[in-house]
């Protein structure tokens, strides 16, 4: 199964490549939701049961060996220990470019999720992806600085993009400090 970083790997190897000079270059990390239909199923090539909600699927194996995993999976989703998910996130990468054809996002993961989420649980999950993303960061001549991150107006992943990016004071010695000092009611 693919994993994140072979997920962003892939998609650096279709990018521009600079032959001169090391080029910086910006991607935007973008997450949103989309609405998925709540079932298991079983893949053969991995011999898993999927399905399960990102969030509590570590309460059950998946493994697909015997009628009686599949059992054991119908039961703990009845009786609401694990739960299948009303949804996926979706998380891509776009290149800050002029060119649509380089800012296009490009998915890295879609998971399953549950209205159950809560902030800390997406921080962890954002975090690996920007995990996967930091491990990736150079290619050939090309070095990825992230930009920024974008999402909607999500309240749980509000909370957790604070967490992971409002979590110490601006800098004297940041370049953007003398500017963004002087905002009366900017929160550095």
């Amino acid at each position: 199964m693919p994993t994140v970083e072979e997920n962003i790997k892939a998609f650096m190897e279709g990018e521009p490549e600079s032959t001169g000079l090391p080029l910086i270059v910006h991607p935007v990390l973008m997450m949103d939701e989309i609405v998925v239909e709540q079932r298991p199923q079983w893949d053969n090539k991995m011999n898993k049961i999927l399905g399960a909600c990102r969030e509590c699927s570590w309460k059950v194996a998946l493994d697909f060996n015997t009628a009686e995993d599949l059992e054991v999976l119908c039961n703990v989703v009845e009786d609401g220990d694990i739960h299948l998910p009303n949804g996926a996130t979706v998380a891509a990468f776009g290149i800050l470019s002029k060119d649509p054809q380089v800012y296009s996002p490009r998915p890295c993961c879609i998971s399953g999720t549950d209205k159950h989420k809560t902030g800390p649980q997406q921080a962890t999950f954002i975090q690996q992806i920007l995990t996967a993303a930091k491990n990736k960061k150079t290619r050939r001549n090309n070095t990825y600085h992230m930009a920024s991150i974008a999402s909607d107006g999500d309240a749980k992943r509000g909370s957790a993009l604070i967490k992971l990016t409002m979590n110490r004071d601006l800098a004297p010695s940041s370049s953007i400090y003398p500017v963004l000092s002087n905002l009366e009611l900017m929160n550095l």
